[in-house]
């Protein structure tokens, strides 16, 4: 689950921003690209934000170890 969870973000991640690259290319007004070039770092930095924030909430000796007390309970929150 702990791999699984690291690469549903980052699909995740990539999906939207090739969503947002599709549209990107589709657009010929100028205000659009940089609105689009501004969800696009927005997305990637979402997406690496959630990575850590997934990576790392059980700390590096045993990430795979999701004991309620020490990690965030990911199904009730």
């Amino acid at each position: 689950m702990y791999a699984l969870s690291i690469l549903y973000i980052l699909t995740l991640a990539a999906a939207k921003i090739a969503a947002l690259i599709f549209i990107n290319r589709l657009t010929a007004s100028r205000v659009y690209l940089v609105v689009l070039c501004a969800s696009i770092g927005l997305v990637a930095l979402w997406g690496l934000a959630a990575l850590f924030a997934f990576a790392f909430q059980c700390g590096l000796s045993h990430p795979w170890n999701s004991n309620i007390e020490q990690c965030f309970d990911s199904v009730t929150h």
